[in-house]
């Protein structure tokens, strides 16, 4: 019998003695392993263990790896205390659970739109542009380009300027229209003279007046230059006549 054999199970006491008088002999002082400390609870006692193990006497490693807190099929490493995740391709992130955003970099040209993959992207082009990166522009302003019609993009010798995803006619005078399709109307300003001239002929680019009697010019405004043209201001219904009288008897 040891004295005081009830309190073995402290670690005060057992600190002087060895466990071969209780069972393995090994030192009390090393009854925790792993330079876990013991510390007592009452009438007997429990072992704080370092980090990365575990169990009563802190014999056994703890497993960080066991459930793996890797995510997205990452590879879990274990190692005393700790762990780490070694990422799949397009993840990252402690445990690797955050997708890596290819489409941040912008790779995409010409006003592409970027879908972002899983561990790569794919660039949605936008019409009149074609490549990985939608990096080549097509003519548009190659009839070609349109098959169906095979004719040119501006008419009237208007000149086409290629533009990402498509392009501008820019018309030569007298046309207008998205294509120079139209021809201006240059009637409807009203450049004849209203008495003058009793129509307005559109021409390409230009007009012509139809001249009443008594006038001349483009926009029948001026009389004759060897006449006087004479207007009697019309009331009451009269009708309005334009005399016509020589400067010599004048």
């Amino acid at each position: 019998m040891f004295p005081g054999r009830q309190d073995l199970q402290s670690c005060v006491f057992v600190h002087s003695v060895t466990l071969s008088s209780l069972t393995s002999g090994v030192e009390v002082a090393h009854l925790c392993r792993n330079s876990g400390q013991c510390l007592d609870a009452g009438n007997t006692h429990y072992c704080r263990c370092q980090a990365g193990y575990t169990g009563s006497y802190c014999q056994e490693q703890v497993d960080e790896c066991s459930p793996n807190p890797c995510q997205n099929g990452a590879a879990c490493t274990d190692y005393l205390g700790g762990y780490s995740c070694e990422c799949v391709p397009g993840y990252h992130g402690v445990n690797c659970s955050k997708e890596i955003n290819e489409c941040q970099s912008q790779p995409c040209q010409n006003g592409g739109t970027c879908i972002d993959l899983i561990n790569t992207y794919k660039c949605s082009c936008p019409r009149g542009t074609q490549g990985v990166h939608c990096e080549i522009n097509l003519d548009d302003c190659n009839p070609s380009s349109d098959p169906l019609t095979n004719e040119p993009k501006c008419f009237n010798n208007g000149r086409c300027v290629d533009r990402i995803g498509g392009y501008r006619c820019v018309c030569p005078a007298g046309y207008v229209g998205e294509r120079c399709e139209g021809d201006v109307n240059e009637c409807l300003s009203d450049p004849c003279d209203p008495i003058g001239s009793y129509n307005c002929i559109q021409l390409t680019n230009s007009y012509r007046c139809e001249c009443s009697t008594g006038y001349t010019g483009t926009d029948a405004r001026p009389a004759a230059p060897n006449t006087v043209a004479t207007l009697r201001r019309c009331t009451h219904g009269d009708a309005c006549v334009v005399l016509r009288f020589s400067r010599a008897a004048l």
